[in-house]
């Protein structure tokens, strides 16, 4: 895999972490007491995951094309690994033991294939 493929990767897992986080850190906003409808679709968080879906939809379509799908798509698993992580970070969630053993699984996994 070549060292842009790479980075597109990892702009696509970054990406998508990171709208992860602002949705839910808008519909938290939402049902903080802000009413419902319209005005939640257009908070800065709302628009923020809308457009980093956006992107990250456009870097998945162009890393598919250099990269084999067997090996792209385990590498999204770090999703999985990095958004309790942030979420615990940057939204004062909580990571339990059973979560931290599944992250360290899922980075093992996905080194494991990135090798392959």
């Amino acid at each position: 895999m070549s060292w842009a493929a790479c980075m597109q990767l990892a702009a696509v897992v970054v990406l998508g972490t990171a709208g992860q986080l602002m949705l839910k850190y808008a519909l938290r906003q939402n049902a903080a007491g802000q009413p419902a409808g319209l005005r939640s679709l257009i908070s800065v968080p709302m628009l923020g995951w809308l457009l980093s879906y956006i992107a990250t939809t456009i870097l998945w379509l162009v890393t598919l094309r250099t990269v084999p799908l067997s090996q792209a798509f385990p590498i999204l698993g770090l999703q999985f690994a990095l958004i309790p992580l942030a979420s615990a970070k940057l939204l004062d969630e909580r990571v339990t033991s059973t979560q931290w053993v599944g992250v360290s699984i899922i980075v093992v996994g996905v080194a494991l294939v990135g090798q392959s």
